[in-house]
């Protein structure tokens, strides 16, 4: 299986990459970056002849789905994703195939469910938030919830530090979506009268 892995050598791209290569299933992978250098750099630093190094701007819809039309399934770790969840997923869809990403947040999770019914009938699987947060975070609810015998209220969120590395107004935006979510919440079960 060809795999294209978009944003492959990002944080969360190489890790993705890195668990992937074990896999007998990928036969190659593509690592797609705005940044040539950046994706050769992490793959000639990982060494294996299953990995190749190519350059995209996933905002030129054309060539994004010409990338994607060579390959047999698409890993999706660019981010921000309420930047470019959209534009991606809909450039697979067009190119009819299999995708997997780690949506983080809510509102584009939101967006690529809406094309839940594009994607049926263009006969592909399109599986969104599977990383860390959602992802691992959702699995663990559930986990903990069959432990229990009734839950009123799940939540999961998570957040950043100091902002220091990724900058203070993505850790503003995390904050405020996670405060939005529990005051809406709030208001709506118990403030609102109708």
């Amino acid at each position: 299986m060809k795999v294209l892995a978009l944003g492959g050598s990002g944080d969360m791209g190489r890790m993705a990459v890195s668990i992937l290569l074990e896999s007998p299933n990928a036969t190659s992978i593509t690592v797609a970056d705005n940044n040539y250098e950046r994706a050769k750099h992490f793959v000639d630093l990982v060494g294996s002849d299953k990995l190749k190094a190519v350059e995209i701007d996933v905002t030129e819809k054309n060539k994004l789905i010409e990338l994607i039309s060579s390959h047999d399934f698409v890993m999706n770790t660019v981010g921000p994703f309420y930047k470019f969840a959209s534009m991606i997923l809909d450039a697979v869809i067009e190119a009819k195939k299999p995708y997997v990403d780690i949506c983080d947040d809510w509102k584009p999770t939101l967006d690529l469910l809406e094309m839940d019914d594009r994607a049926k009938k263009a006969g592909i699987t399109a599986i969104i938030g599977i990383g860390a947060s959602p992802g691992i975070t959702n699995l663990m609810a559930v986990v903990a919830c069959s432990k229990l015998d009734e839950v009123d209220d799940l939540i999961t969120a998570w957040g950043y530090g100091t902002g220091e590395r990724i900058g203070s107004k993505l850790s503003l935006y995390s904050i405020y979506n996670i405060v939005k979510l529990k005051v809406t919440d709030f208001w709506l079960k118990n403030c609102l009268i109708i």
